[in-house]
């Protein structure tokens, strides 16, 4: 089943060089987190907001 998976307010940095918008490897692994934890629930759409750990 697919699954969406929307998390809001999530921090980015911008880069100094170019402008574009990242993630720290701190706050995607937050989110891999967030994304395991989603993974044995059985609903088709969730909408979470970031917090970190």
């Amino acid at each position: 089943m697919d699954k969406i998976i929307i998390i809001k307010d999530v921090p980015a940095e911008v880069c100094l060089e170019c402008d574009e918008a990242y993630m720290t490897s701190g706050v995607v692994g937050e989110i891999e987190h967030i994304l395991d934890r989603l993974e044995d629930l059985h609903s088709e759409v969730s909408i979470i907001h970031f917090k970190a750990a």
